[in-house]
């Protein structure tokens, strides 16, 4: 083979090597879409024409997790049956289970238990998915996730508990689920002028049904 001729067979194959790349990538991006859109036939079509199962975005976001975020349940089922990695982490720690426990999609959080998923796996900063689940309101999420094994007691790294957290955003039923299950009404965060309770939390900013509540379980600053 001549010089030239193997000069052009290398440029051959770097040129086809390279449109793959930008292929797969347009095959990944179409992937998120049809997953965020809940596009299963798309999905399914994508993945037999070789998109990654475990593509990320820009921000590390993977087909499930886009899938979870949105509810897209029969597309959950298929990628975790087809290989999809369920403790995947997007850019800032959250997994499948934290986004779809975010935004209260309970066929998914449950699905995505049944299957595996860590239930205290939380973002970079501590946040768990029970946290998460207090903040938006998700009784059910909240119901779920500590019948599955969720630590009531985890503290997020600036101190926050899920008790804190619910007490603070006055959401009485899911204050009182967690006080059956155990949440200590005692541990404290610090703060810029010394340490609060869920207590103190609840009670400057009027929730009297939150107070009640937490000293009916022992709560008295």
């Amino acid at each position: 083979m001549t010089k030239a001729c193997r000069v052009f067979l290398l440029l051959f194959v770097l040129t086809i090597v390279n449109l793959n790349s930008v292929f797969g990538s347009d095959m990944n991006k179409a992937l998120l879409d049809a997953c965020d859109k809940g596009n299963l036939p798309d999905v399914k079509q994508l993945l037999a024409d070789g998109a990654d199962i475990n593509a990320q975005s820009n921000l590390h976001e993977t087909p499930l997790m886009v899938a979870s975020a949105r509810g897209r349940m029969k597309i959950v089922e298929f990628l975790l049956k087809n290989g999809a990695d369920i403790e995947a982490r997007a850019s800032n720690g959250g997994t499948a289970l934290f986004w779809a426990s975010m935004f209260g999609h309970v066929d998914v959080v449950s699905h995505l238990l049944k299957k595996g998923a860590c239930v205290d796996a939380p973002l970079y900063e501590g946040v768990t998915p029970l946290m998460e689940a207090c903040n938006q309101g998700h009784l059910e999420v909240v119901k779920l996730l500590l019948n599955n094994g969720a630590f009531v007691n985890a503290r997020e790294h600036s101190g926050l508990t899920s008790l804190m957290i619910a007490s603070l955003n006055n959401r009485v039923k899911i204050t009182e689920i967690l006080l059956e299950k155990g949440a200590d009404v005692h541990i404290k965060m610090r703060g810029r002028d010394g340490t609060v309770s869920a207590l103190e939390m609840a009670s400057q900013n009027g929730h009297r049904e939150i107070v009640k509540l937490l000293k009916k379980y022992g709560a008295n600053q």
